[in-house]
């Protein structure tokens, strides 16, 4: 492997939620056609706009939880998230919003749902790199359990900066610049990070 290509960089991008146009200004001159096959690439959408419903979530948990437990509404009519994410995605057969529930039930829900939804975004990648290693930086271990969640939630807003492009991916921060700047540091970080949090 070339260590400069950025096919899977920006793959991971894509499905971590990266703005539109900060995709196609950083990996528009390098891979212009993987970026048109992601859009095209409904798997892959899901997760993309799970991700940052994700991301927003965890940034504005307090306001979300305010919101919905006094104002009376739902995540869809609250303008800090994108309300055209969660139509498509409901369009799309993943009902994101819920009936009468606080900001850690939604936390609850979308990762279970980034979890269930997460295999059908193998194909993207080749096939030498471990998928179990890609996978585990969309899904958090045991997330059904609070204190696991307000960990994530503490180190995530702890260290946003350490975070590629503030998106929220399952890792152990560190200040070593922008991870997804290459294929070839982004795996050899990842690998390094595999190592400091073994497989459960």
């Amino acid at each position: 492997m070339r260590v400069d290509t950025m096919d899977i960089v920006c793959t991971m991008s894509y499905l971590i939620g990266v703005r539109k146009e900060l995709l196609h200004n950083t990996y528009d001159d390098n891979c212009p056609e993987l970026l048109k096959q992601l859009e095209e690439n409904k798997n892959a959408t899901i997760i993309r706009y799970l991700c940052k419903l994700r991301t927003v979530l965890m940034k504005t948990f307090r306001k979300t939880d305010t919101s919905l437990r006094y104002d009376l509404t739902n995540i869809d009519k609250l303008n800090w998230f994108d309300t055209n994410n969660i139509l498509w995605l409901e369009n799309n057969g993943i009902r994101v919003t819920l009936a009468n529930n606080r900001a850690a039930d939604y936390s609850l829900h979308i990762n279970k749902l980034i979890a269930d939804n997460i295999h059908a975004c193998h194909d993207p990648f080749p096939e030498w790199i471990k998928w179990d290693y890609i996978k585990r930086l969309f899904i958090i271990p045991r997330f059904t359990d609070m204190e696991v969640q307000k960990r994530e939630f503490s180190k995530f807003m702890d260290k946003l900066d350490w975070y590629p492009y503030h998106q929220y991916i399952y890792w152990e921060p560190s200040e070593c610049g922008n991870i997804l700047y290459t294929d070839g540091k982004f795996i050899n970080i990842l690998y390094q990070n595999i190592r400091q949090r073994p497989m459960r």
